[in-house]
């Protein structure tokens, strides 16, 4: 659901009918920013936003939740939180890739302004304007 600002738009709704254009938004916005970090890798992270801020010390990043156990999701509920979150998914596999393409640059120039994109992973998700599994082609247009 896009509507983060609280406002709906035409834009807004036409990019929740169209699953796919959505998603490659979202990589194309993640491969402009200057910085993400994953919260698996926060060593890494915090040492790429210190190169990338110029800063003389490493960031740390809080443990808020530390401490807090949920249970184990089950086998039936993966599947369906896996069918549900395909888009997601997606996006995440995405800015694995991005991430690992960034610090492997960084380790290589000791650079962070290094344009990098790596290929994306085809789309295996459904439109929802009945397109199903465009080209990047279509995707574009």
């Amino acid at each position: 659901y896009i509507m983060t600002d609280g406002k709906d738009s035409n834009e807004k709704r036409w990019l929740r009918t169209h699953r796919q254009k959505c998603a490659r938004k979202a990589a194309d916005n993640l491969e402009a920013t200057a910085w993400f970090g994953l919260l698996e890798d926060v060593p890494r992270s915090m040492e790429l936003l210190q190169a990338t801020l110029g800063l003389r010390f490493r960031p740390t990043l809080p443990h808020s939740n530390k401490g807090k156990k949920h249970p184990p999701a089950g086998a039936a509920e993966k599947e369906l939180l896996t069918s549900l979150l395909q888009m997601d998914l997606w996006l995440y596999k995405f800015a694995q890739q991005l991430f690992e393409a960034r610090w492997a640059a960084y380790q290589a120039t000791g650079n962070v302004t290094v344009a990098v994109s790596p290929e994306r992973l085809p789309m295996q998700f459904a439109d929802d304007s009945g397109n199903n599994f465009l080209t990047d082609e279509e995707l574009k247009e």
